[in-house]
This record gives structure tokens, sequence and C-alpha cells, in this order.
């Protein structure tokens, strides 16, 4: 888990000093106002369960979401969606975000409520948490940036 966060950490640092200008949805046309775009789908199903929030500050999207792993029917993981620069990501059509798993667990990541604030500490970083229900163990359970 430590391994897990200190890698949220330097990416969250890493993306916080890049431009968010260029990242924003095109415009729609005038007769629909709605954007839809695949962020994840390739490596697993979705399962149920999304949350999003706009990092405070910035442009950008981060999803907290739940999905079965392709190779292991019935196997649910809890996921994190970055949105980036396009073509600087690993996930989405344009590659406009980056997609990590948070907990791989037995059928963790049920229900995913994600919350972003800026750290009281230093103005420049922004703390992520998200919880989650851990389906095996009957238990709710918390991930974050640290």
């Amino acid at each position: 888990m430590k391994k897990l966060s200190g890698m949220l950490i330097v990416l969250f640092m890493l993306f916080s000093f890049m431009s968010v200008s260029v990242v924003q949805a095109a415009t729609p046309p005038p007769d629909n106002p709605w954007l839809s775009e695949v962020i994840d789908g390739e490596d697993i199903n979705v399962y149920g369960g999304v949350s999003m929030v706009r990092l405070p500050g910035t442009d950008r999207l981060a999803v907290a979401y739940s999905g079965l792993r392709g190779s292991s029917p019935g196997f649910l993981v809890l996921k994190f969606a970055l949105q980036v620069l396009p073509g600087t990501g690993d996930c989405g059509k344009a590659k406009e975000w980056l997609c990590m798993d948070v907990d791989t667990n037995t059928d963790v990541g049920a229900n995913p409520s994600i919350a972003a604030i800026p750290d009281i500490n230093n103005k420049d970083r922004i703390m992520i948490g998200i919880s989650y229900g851990d389906i095996d163990r009957l238990s709710l359970k918390f991930a974050f940036t640290s």
C-alpha cells in the first residue's frame, strides 16, 4: 500500500505542474449539450460504481471506478483515472487519461466515492481520497494519497 501511495504522490506532483489549458472537452454540437468518451474499457469490463471529481484549481478530472478483470471473471478491482494532456496517458481513445489499479485484492471497489482537496501544508499539492466497499471482507475501505 505504501508503494502505491508513493506512486500516486509522484504522479500527482508530476501532473500538477502541467498546463491544463488544453485539457478540455470539445464543444458539443448546438443540438446536443452532452459529450461522451471512453476512459477505460480495453482491459476490464466496467462493472458499476463510478465517482468523479474536478481537481481543485485545475480543469482536470479524476475518476474512481470498479471493474471486472477480463482475465478473472468475477474479480472486482478498484481503478483510478486522471485526465492528462492528450497523448500523454495510457488509456482512452486519445490517450488523455492515466489509468491505474488502486486496490487489486479480491472483490474490492464496490460503490467508490472520490474527493479531492488542496493540501493545507502545501498549496501546490492536491490530496485525493477514495472510499469503497470490500465485498470479500464485508468492510468499508479508504485509499488516499499521503
